[in-house]
């Protein structure tokens, strides 16, 4: 019994030495992080759209790298807010469709995509109202749409 142990554990032990060994001895040339970084937001992000002045911008510390702006502001029949808002960074632009309680200040997504056609379609399931936390984008989103209020352009 005691053999067989200590089989298996040199076995476990073979193979993570030639797991390491494989990783030292592959080419220098053949990872390059910033291509993969590209090749990655080029599979997995939407494309830039022409720059807008629709709405109103928004601070949005929580995505130093990215411009937020709220497209419009409407009060539901519920009382709280459905605020349309758009997102351009270096991944692309995309936008999103809240329902927003500001009393409560909780949250949750009606819908998104990468364009507004796509945000304006309802999802197929929006969830339960979710609570903001100080660094989240919906964050940002919620406390400049509670401030300002309803509007459309």
């Amino acid at each position: 019994m005691e053999q067989a142990k200590n089989g298996c554990a040199l076995l476990v032990l073979l193979l993570v030495v030639l797991a390491l060994v494989g990783r030292c001895v592959r080419p220098s040339d053949e990872f390059d992080p910033e291509v993969e970084r590209m090749k990655f937001e080029r599979e997995n992000f939407s494309p830039a759209q022409p720059p807008s002045r629709e709405g109103f911008a928004i601070g949005a510390p929580s995505d130093p790298g990215a411009e937020y702006r709220i497209l419009s502001i409407t009060r539901m029949p519920n009382g709280n807010l459905e605020v349309l808002s758009r997102r351009d960074g270096r991944s692309g632009t995309s936008f999103a469709r809240r329902e927003i309680d500001c009393d409560a200040e909780t949250y949750r997504y009606l819908g998104e995509g990468d364009t507004r056609e796509q945000a304006l379609r309802d999802g197929p399931n929006p969830g339960p109202m979710s609570e903001v936390t100080g660094t989240s984008a919906s964050s940002d989103v919620l406390s400049a749409a509670c401030a300002r209020g309803p509007f459309e352009p």
